[in-house]
């Protein structure tokens, strides 16, 4: 690891409430938390002999061989090789005023947020296995659990299908996307087109679960 630079990236993951680190634990060590396991992981490194900058990256150049990687902070770090490990990021619809609601009422994990719609009417947009899980998790806290699907059944697991089928506060609106979201600073419903009918679809919380995509725009004039 001698003359490493290890670039420490945030990239804006998408925000929750109240998200608890996960615990892990390793083979030398007690249970700790996510997050005293990655400082164990860069002490490690720095002892090692790498160097840590806490820095943006925001674009990566090759020539000759030498790879030249330009943060937002203006630093230029020089290398023979770049690896990359900056992880995904929720996909989100990319619809109008959605960015803004993320937090208040726009969620992407039920089981950091959850809680605070507990009583409540939510929608999960997706049909696949994590759309389904965090629809299993929220209909043992939430009045009403609605699943949005793009398509005519669901894709996740069958049993998945099967244990939602048996809680009677689970809907679903197939065939579906939504169009809209309603609410200035929070959230209050949803416009969702149904194979060319506008449906309008009141709830307090949205949970998107429809996959994540890596963060990786800043190398893709050099990663394969």
């Amino acid at each position: 690891t001698k003359g490493c630079i290890v670039l420490t990236m945030i990239f804006g993951a998408s925000p929750s409430r109240n998200c608890k680190a996960p615990s892990t634990q390793t083979a030398l060590s007690k249970v700790i938390s996510g997050a005293e396991f990655a400082d164990q992981l860069t002490d490690q490194a720095m002892s090692l002999g790498a160097d840590v900058e806490l820095e943006k990256v925001v674009k990566v150049e090759k020539a000759d061989g030498i790879f030249k990687v330009y943060t937002e902070e203006e630093s230029v770090f020089e290398g023979k090789t770049v690896i990359l490990a900056v992880g995904v990021k929720h996909r989100t619809l990319g619809l109008e005023g959605e960015n803004e609601l993320i937090g208040n009422g726009i969620s992407f994990c039920a089981v950091c947020d959850g809680a605070f719609y507990q009583g409540q009417n939510v929608a999960v947009i997706g049909g696949g296995n994590s759309a389904l899980q965090e629809a299993v998790l929220l209909s043992d806290l939430c009045a009403k659990v609605t699943i949005v699907q793009n398509l005519d059944y669901l894709t996740g697991e069958g049993k998945l299908v099967s244990l939602l089928s048996t809680r009677d506060n689970v809907d679903y609106i197939y065939g579906a996307t939504v169009e809209k979201f309603l609410g200035d600073g929070e959230l209050t419903g949803l416009i969702l087109d149904q194979k060319g009918t506008k449906v309008r679809l009141d709830v307090d919380g949205v949970f998107v679960a429809i996959g994540q995509v890596p963060v990786n725009d800043a190398f893709a004039p050099v990663a394969e």
